[in-house]
């Protein structure tokens, strides 16, 4: 093979000139090597610009946002202040001209606002101004007044009134937007942007807050106009590279302010002549800024759905443009969007310079280069051609062949080398030749083992199946933790990850879900990982007659007892010495000098059927105040990050306590409780059908199209499916399962219903405690429409902790099939003639 080669290389090449050939590869090597300099440098330049203009799109976008959080501060302040006046008493909202004074003694104090007026409830509206000239003027209003007019006044250094300015006869302060918006919100927050007609056209935005007296009912109220020219200049005057452009726009694309100096409203004759509009930056004077506009709507489809900061490129007039949008928010509702443009060519005109320069004088050195190299080729070319013609010899195989070169001393050493490498080539092709024959021997070995790991794959798989003799579907009741039909769900993971943040936790829902199976196996692991878990089931330690103080004491006694105090603890001496403090006290005395110092680690209590403190006959609302008590004391006692609490039941927050302010609800973690999903239950409830079955995955799939993945119905199916003859054959599943289930669980289900499942559904509707009439109305309508709107109340409540609705899209609809089919129309039907005939509707 070596010697093909090499007679080819000789046919090729042994009628060129070794001079040519060696000419020719020197200048194509060092042409290649300038040109990738060349073209390594433009693109790291680029590079460079692209990280360099990146950090300035951040840092300007960043200087705006600032600038405008200190900026929009102001208004609600100078709200604040006079909130505070006027519930200090310190207003007289029937007397205007002392408003007024204190009004244009804020607004000289503030330079930054423009507009700065109180309207009360009883139709009176003052306030103060500051004109495009920086004089003051007043402004008063009286609905109430036989002829109401608009007042403006000139005014002195101390705000009082010298000459009347202006009269608007056309005022009605009570359909102001400003006012509406306040008592709307009714809480401070911003007005929508609107264009200042007088004393000059300008764009102002309002800030408002209601005021009211101490019966909660709404006085007047204040307002602050911040005029945005003071934006509009702060953007003319940042530097943006050489021509970079800055804008500041709402969600619905109109300008609020711009570096570009634009207007931000026009004159539209054909809505209202002579009435001035805002600018929607789609239609701006300025080509870039409309064609970055016109950009952004084609990227997002609408400007609310900007909901990050992001950096993009775009082309203009052949031109690359760098683009940053930041969404601009706070919490009184305000929500803009930042726009900042940077043209390349403000970077790369240097650079692109820099550019020629450098590869002209690339093209110079490459002349220089080519030059010396011929004149230091043709010095070596003779002594090396000679080289060639002994190496002849060699080419055409005569490897006994010794080459002897006369030259110069680096040619010698190389003849020396080449005879050298001629001897270990040859002892090379022994070794290799050897290697052969032992690589072939050890291929027959591979061969060998692979058929011998054949058959152990194939024994293991043996087995596997002998290992699913044990395995057993979990039907009703808590599934074990060591139970390989567990299935570990989203809500598995929610309550784990936190769980070890620390967070106080609920898990609500109806019966038979599966709750008490997953906090059986997530104290499992997180016992594992040296937590201290302890279970609180209200149905033991409950009755009917169970008193307030038998309430509390029973908890404290449970807990002692789970978390291992007892008997070291000695219960009642320690409640004894406490008699003179309430139930509820002394559970707040034992979590803090007994359970939270006698353990050290991380103590997680759950407390499950919490639903069963709906039947005791005293209110628990201040057992719900004190476990929030319990995570606000976190803020001041670090012992209390120790201590976690978790609710389970059949329930919802709403029904448990009504109160706001004491509610655990509002700062526990609520974990949704789902129905199986394929991708969950491939590695539990497969392994036990797929002995019935020939394809496992599309049989689990086809019972839960039937059971929407309720945890209770998908084991019984599987289970049946397990014990069910005959085999189901690929593309029967959807068949031979709708024919198991109308058997075995749908006709006579009544008798079936072992252990009762449809019957507590059934129970749930017909015999609810609140209103079974108008549930079962609920329902059917449900079941004509195919679902119907979650408002909340106590029909779509119930309807969710029945079981047989589930919530999806802020609507409810039945959870599954079979419950469509056996709590059908005719059924509810039935029941509601039953239940009006013995019932009156309510």
């Amino acid at each position: 093979m070596l010697k093909s080669i090499l007679r080819k290389i000789h046919k090729n090449y042994g009628a060129n000139s070794l001079r040519s050939i060696l000419i020719v590869t020197f200048i194509s090597q060092i042409t290649i090597v300038v040109g990738l300099v060349g073209f390594l440098s433009q693109k790291n330049a680029q590079k460079t610009v692209n990280e360099v203009v990146s950090q300035l799109r951040q840092e300007i976008t960043q200087r705006i946002k600032q600038e405008l959080d200190v900026y929009l501060k102001t208004p609600h302040t100078i709200n604040s202040l006079n909130a505070k006046a006027h519930a200090l008493g310190q207003w007289n909202l029937e007397k205007c001209e002392k408003l007024e004074r204190n009004f244009a003694h804020q607004i000289r104090l503030f330079p930054q606002t423009t507009y700065i007026y109180m309207g009360s409830k009883a139709q009176l509206f003052c306030g103060a101004e500051r004109t495009i000239n920086g004089r003051v003027r007043v402004a008063e209003w009286n609905g109430k007044s036989s002829n109401p007019q608009f007042y403006t006044y000139e005014t002195d250094a101390l705000g009082r009134r010298i000459t009347v300015a202006d009269i608007d006869s056309n005022y009605d302060l009570l359909s102001r937007p400003w006012y509406q918006k306040a008592v709307e919100a009714g809480q401070a927050s911003w007005g929508e942007v609107y264009i200042w007609a007088a004393p000059y056209q300008n764009l102002a935005l309002p800030a408002v807050k209601p005021l009211y007296n101490l019966s909660g009912e709404l006085e007047a109220v204040v307002a602050v106009d911040l005029s945005l020219e003071d934006m509009q200049k702060f953007l003319t005057q940042l530097k943006i590279g050489k021509t970079g452009k800055a804008l500041i726009i709402d969600r619905n694309g109109l300008l609020v302010a711009t570096s570009t100096g634009e207007s931000r409203f026009i004159m539209d004759d054909d809505l209202e002549e002579g009435k001035p509009q805002r600018l929607n930056v789609l239609n701006s004077k300025e080509e870039v800024v409309k064609t970055t506009a016109q950009y952004l709507k084609q990227r997002f489809g609408d400007y609310t759905n900007i909901d990050r900061s992001y950096q993009l490129e775009f082309s203009y007039k052949g031109q690359r443009q760098f683009l940053e949008v930041l969404p601009y928010q706070d919490e009184l509702g305000l929500d803009w969007v930042i726009v900042l443009l940077v043209p390349e060519a403000d970077f790369m005109e240097t650079i692109n310079a820099n550019t020629r320069r450098t590869i002209l004088l690339s093209v110079i050195a490459l002349l220089l280069s080519v030059i010396a190299t011929i004149l230091i080729l043709r010095f070596l070319a003779l002594p090396i051609e000679r080289l060639s013609a002994s190496v002849g010899a060699i080419t055409l195989g005569e490897w006994d062949f010794k080459l002897k070169v006369q030259g110069t001393r680096e040619l010698t050493r190389l003849a020396s080398s080449f005879n050298e490498m001629i001897s270990q080539l040859q002892n090379s092709f022994a070794i290799l030749k050897k290697q052969n024959e032992q690589m072939k021997s050890l291929n027959d070995s591979l061969q060998s083992l692979k058929a011998t790991q054949e058959k152990l794959l194939f024994e293991n798989e043996l087995l596997k199946d002998t290992s699913l003799e044990e395995y057993q579907y979990q039907i009703g009741g808590t599934v074990p933790i060591d139970s390989p039909t567990y299935v570990v769900r989203k809500a598995d993971k929610l309550l784990y990850k936190a769980l070890h943040q620390g967070q106080f936790c609920y898990i609500f829902n109806a019966r038979q879900m599966g709750k008490s199976s997953l906090r059986a196996k997530i104290m499992h692991q997180l016992s594992s990982e040296g937590y201290i878990c302890a279970a609180l089931d209200l149905t033991e330690i409950l009755s009917n007659d169970t008193t307030e103080n038998q309430f509390y004491n029973s908890i404290i006694f449970n807990l002692a007892k789970k978390l291992g105090l007892l008997p070291k603890f000695n219960y009642r001496t320690w409640k004894k010495n406490l008699d003179y403090l309430s139930s509820l006290e002394k559970l707040g005395e034992f979590i803090e000098e007994i359970l939270l110092k006698k353990i050290q680690q991380k103590i997680i209590i759950f407390i499950d059927e919490i639903d069963a403190v709906l039947d005791l006959g005293f209110s628990v609302d201040r057992f719900f105040g004190f476990l929030r008590s319990l995570y606000n004391k976190r803020a001041d006692h670090l012992e209390y990050r120790n201590l976690t609490i978790v609710l389970i039941g059949r329930t919802a927050p709403n029904y448990l306590i009504q109160s706001r302010e004491s509610t655990p609800f509002n700062i526990g973690c609520g974990i949704p409780l789902e129905g199986f999903k394929i991708e969950e239950v491939s590695q539990s409830l497969m392994k036990g059908v797929q002995d019935n079955c020939d394809d496992p995955y599309l049989t689990i799939k086809e019972v839960l199209a039937w059971t929407g993945g309720q945890p209770f119905l998908t084991q019984k199916i599987c289970n049946l499916i397990r014990k069910s003859s005959p085999r189901i054959n690929q593309g029967e599943e959807a068949e031979l399962i709708a024919k198991l289930i109308e058997t075995e669980i749908i006709c006579d289900w009544e008798n079936k219903d072992q252990p009762e499942h449809l019957k507590t559904i059934r129970n749930n509707l017909t015999k609810n405690k609140h209103n079974p009439l108008r549930l079962l109305k609920r329902y059917r309508e449900m079941l004509l429409t195919g679902s119907i709107s979650d408002d909340s109340t106590i029909e779509c409540l119930e309807l969710f902790l029945s079981g047989i609705a589930v919530k999806k899209d802020e609507k409810l609809k039945i959870k599954n099939r079979i419950y469509e089919t056996v709590f059908d129309r005719v059924w509810v039907d039935k029941e509601i003639e039953l239940l009006s005939q013995s019932k009156p509707v309510l």
